[in-house]
């Protein structure tokens, strides 16, 4: 089988050798450009000749490289997700999840990343059966998309357990967790039910509740903590967090003698103001679970009474096998970093060029070795057209993204053109990296 394999592989290679690529270049040279393609414009480009298609399905020449997936609002509305390479500013369309006919308004849901395949997990809805009317309820569902095959839209899976929106979430890899994570429900294993999804990897969500943003001070909260195992497309629960906790950030530890899976900030809670209104109470804490251990360990306050009322956007930088570099919040105009062994953080470095007004949106991400900042805003766009009365101008969204290098130190500032006609507010839009 593995001889068949090798010699069809090479076949292959010295396939593409004999083709020319590029006519008139030399064929490293034409492989070298293919190569730094970007994944958003591939699928346009295998359609040219026979020899790029040959070229770019290729697994050999095939390099990971890391995008953002954007949800702007509920996956099953307009405007749709789409696919975003900072690298070339590039944007590719992803078909709607399929929608339903009496659930709507998805909000606070998770989207997480398995390999090449993006789930969108949870939230907070609507249900136009319920009663009484305009209350939200928490969603379980789970859907995917695997951007590794080209054409293949939203695929169903199984509902979590526990429905729950405002969560935290994290995936970690098959072959370091497959040994650690202790079910507590009882599996009926049958021929044939291992690996019936494809891929492997693991989801771990925990905590969350029924909020939704159209709501902001209501909804329930949990303490359940879940397992997904994508190879089966089991749910499985494990040790639950030691308190209720909702509107939280997770995210893998990796590099120590053991993973964990830290849970930080969030919101329990109630307390009254004026003693009518009710103001949630912020956590200051968090909590790690210990994926071979198998137990929950607390981490005391982060940060004095008058620093911050709540956790700020967090973003964790990997290194490249797979180590855990540094977190980081974005905390107002100021990125911090978590310093472990003094559990506090620490000013690491202030926006430069353009600062988040308190009362606009932003998000926060990490990608390689680098913080990405970004923040939208409309603003009007020349279009050129072969028709004159077509080409003029519109608005559209843009994206400022600043971009700081953890290891440099240094910033850089860039701007894109969005496919959508408002900016998006990040506090409904959820975003996730995936590399293709």
């Amino acid at each position: 089988m593995s001889s068949s394999s090798s010699s069809s592989s090479s076949t292959s290679t010295e396939m593409l050798e004999v083709l020319t690529l590029i006519p008139g270049l030399p064929y490293d040279i034409s492989a070298t450009i293919l190569s730094l393609l970007p994944p958003s414009h591939r699928s346009r480009v295998k359609s040219v000749s026979r020899a790029f298609n040959l070229f770019l399905s290729d697994s050999k020449f095939s390099h990971s490289h890391p995008i953002l997936c954007i949800f702007p609002t509920d996956p099953s509305l307009s405007p749709p997700p789409y696919l975003f390479d900072l690298s070339s500013l590039a944007w590719k369309l992803l078909p709607p999840v399929p929608c339903s006919t009496h659930l709507y308004g998805l909000s606070n849901f998770k989207a997480v990343a398995v390999g090449k395949v993006v789930f969108v997990i949870g939230g907070s809805q609507f249900d136009a059966r319920a009663y009484p009317l305009g209350r939200p309820i928490a969603a379980g569902g789970i859907v995917k998309i695997d951007l590794g095959m080209e054409g293949k839209g939203w695929e169903k899976l199984p509902d979590m357990n526990v429905p729950r929106g405002s969560f935290a979430c994290a995936s970690v890899e098959r072959s370091l967790s497959e040994s650690r994570i202790r079910r507590t429900t009882d599996e009926k294993k049958t021929s044939g039910s291992s690996n019936r999804l494809g891929g492997s990897g693991m989801i771990i969500v925990a905590g969350g509740g029924s909020r939704h943003t159209m709501y902001p001070c209501e909804g329930n909260r949990s303490r359940v903590v879940e397992a997904f195992d994508v190879s089966t497309g089991e749910w499985s629960e494990i040790e639950s967090l030691p308190r209720c906790r909702a509107g939280c950030f997770g995210w893998i530890m990796n590099g120590k003698e053991e993973e964990e899976f830290w849970v930080m900030g969030g919101y329990g809670g109630y307390r009254a103001v004026s003693g009518v209104f009710p103001a949630d109470v912020y956590y200051k804490d968090g909590s790690v679970y210990g994926l071979k251990s198998r137990t929950w360990r607390e981490i005391e306050n982060m940060w004095e009474d008058g620093e911050r009322r709540k956790l700020g956007l967090v973003a964790v930088v990997y290194e490249d096998n797979g180590d855990t570099s540094g977190v980081f919040m974005l905390d107002k105009n100021d990125i911090l970093r978590y310093d472990f062994t003094l559990n506090r953080w620490i000013k690491e470095a202030t926006l430069p060029r353009r600062f988040i007004p308190s009362d606009e949106t932003c998000s926060f991400v990490a990608i390689n070795k680098e913080l990405y900042v970004l923040k939208s805003r409309k603003t009007l766009v020349e279009i050129t057209h072969l028709n004159p009365r077509r080409a003029g101008s519109k608005k559209n969204a843009t994206l400022e993204i600043q971009v700081y290098h953890t290891e440099m130190h240094k910033w850089r500032y860039m701007t894109a053109i969005t496919p959508f006609e408002r900016p998006l507010n990040f506090n409904i839009a959820v975003l996730c990296t995936v590399r293709i």
